[in-house]
This record gives structure tokens, C-alpha cells and sequence, in this order.
């Protein structure tokens, strides 16, 4: 029952509205794929699915990365 609390509050204090993020759209190529729901859930949700795609995707994002940089 305290995890569940602390996970609530948890929930509460990091929840931010998502930003669209169509700025770093021109740095990706156009995919023919389609939304998929992956589950419902809340912060520790979204945190395992984060790890998830990270490993899955993360050399997708190399290029990105490079430039992003730059732009510091």
C-alpha cells in the first residue's frame, strides 16, 4: 500500500503535457507504420517502456544526436 501511495504521488509531481515535437521531424525518415497502443500506465509505465524503445532504437537516433549537440 506504500508503494502504490508512493507511486501515485510519484505520478503526480512528474506529469507534463506532451509536446508534439514535430521540430525534429525533418531529422527522421518518413516510416509507413501506423499507431500502436502499447498499454495503459502511468509513470513507472512509461519509464520501462523509455528503456524498452531506447534499446531497441537508440542507433536510429545517432545522426540526431550529433546534431543536437551542435546546436548547444
Amino acid at each position: 500500500d506504500e508503494i502504490m501511495s508512493s507511486i501515485a504521488t510519484m505520478n503526480s509531481q512528474l506529469y507534463r503535457t506532451l509536446k508534439s515535437g514535430d521540430q525534429y521531424n525533418q531529422y527522421f525518415s518518413n516510416v509507413s507504420c501506423n499507431e500502436t497502443f502499447l498499454g495503459k500506465g502511468a509513470t513507472t509505465f512509461g519509464l520501462h517502456m523509455m528503456k524498452v524503445w531506447t534499446n531497441l532504437y537508440y542507433k536510429q537516433t545517432e545522426y540526431v544526436s550529433k546534431i543536437l549537440i551542435q546546436l548547444l
